[in-house]
């Protein structure tokens, strides 16, 4: 199954909209809430399930890969349910400010939603916090690559000598940062005696050569023969800062490895102290073929030999951590 299916989210989901999208559906199929549905209590499990795993750093990374995480954990998803819902009750009215006093930026780099954040009800006190805004943010991967930082100049609403007046404010936007948060920046607004958080999300504009798996992983596809797997090859590319790189792949190594990814390390995109990886998936080119006969040494292999012969060999999956290394 499709975890971001199931949750409804792309794969570029962010882990904001990811909780957002697990609270939708959580509440749609509680048990609870469709006595008479059967099927209810399924599809809350599985929504259970593929919110521990995309909210989870490490097991979504090795699901953006292989397309499988070997989650063995078992969850309560009724404790995760209450869990998750604890923290969460009713929120402040929405801004009074209407979208115009929000800064217009001329371009489709920069979208902006304003949610309510809720509060615990036991919690509640005299202070009073208007929303957060959020801030969508589009770069290139090149950007993002080379820890860029962008300037963001946002106006803001400012109480000051007894009136509100505009205010422009510039923020330093980290472009390797998945999200940033500005505390307490919003606008003063009449009735709150504190304002909401600035959040800022990046998303990477596609590339025609690399794709982000993950937070800070890269992949790319590069083509081979079917020869190269058994008589090894190099390549060159261009990688995303320019840096002109050189794989070498030996001979068997792929065959060995029993798949064909081959794995870069500190290649990929930059976190705030460290570095992903690069992963290369190779496509084979097979060659066509009139007579099979021509490749198998004149025997032709009739059904029983494929029989026999297929009972000695098992297809095995390649577990995340398994994915060949580059070798020096």
């Amino acid at each position: 199954m499709d975890y971001y299916d199931i949750l409804g989210v792309s794969k570029k989901a962010t882990n904001t909209e990811i909780k957002k999208a697990y609270k939708k559906m959580a509440v749609k199929y509680h048990p609870d809430k469709n006595p008479n549905d059967p099927s209810a209590e399924d599809n809350f499990k599985k929504v259970s399930k593929a919110y521990q795993t995309l909210s989870d750093k490490n097991k979504k990374r090795m699901y953006d890969l292989t397309g499988s995480d070997d989650n063995t954990d078992q969850i309560d998803p009724f404790n995760m349910f209450n869990n998750f819902f604890s923290k969460m009750a009713s929120g402040f009215p929405s801004t009074p400010f209407p979208p115009s006093a929000f800064p217009s930026f001329g371009n489709n780099d920069i979208k902006v939603e304003i949610f309510t954040m809720p509060i615990n009800d036991n919690e509640i006190t005299d202070e009073k916090k208007s929303d957060d805004v959020y801030y969508n943010l589009n770069v290139k991967l090149q950007d993002i690559y080379r820890k860029k930082i962008k300037k963001l100049t946002l106006c803001h609403k400012r109480y000051i000598n007894g009136e509100y007046i505009d205010v422009n404010i510039d923020y330093k936007i980290p472009l390797y940062m998945k999200e940033t948060t500005f505390l307490e920046e919003t606008h003063d607004i009449r009735g709150y005696n504190k304002r909401g958080d600035i959040i800022v999300t990046i998303f990477d504009k596609e590339h025609e050569n690399f794709k982000r798996i993950n937070e800070i992983d890269l992949i790319m596809t590069h083509t081979i023969n079917l020869y190269d797997i058994y008589k090894g090859f190099s390549f060159n590319f261009n990688h995303l800062d320019a840096e002109i790189m050189n794989i070498k792949c030996r001979p068997e190594s792929l065959n060995e490895q029993g798949h064909f990814y081959q794995k870069i390390e500190g290649k990929g995109l930059p976190s705030e102290d460290s570095r992903g990886d690069l992963f290369i998936r190779y496509i084979v080119n097979f060659p066509h073929i009139n007579n099979i006969e021509e490749i198998c040494d004149g025997h032709d292999y009739d059904n029983t030999d494929y029989d026999n012969h297929s009972k000695n060999h098992e297809s095995k999956n390649c577990a995340y951590e398994d994915v060949y290394k580059l070798s020096d």
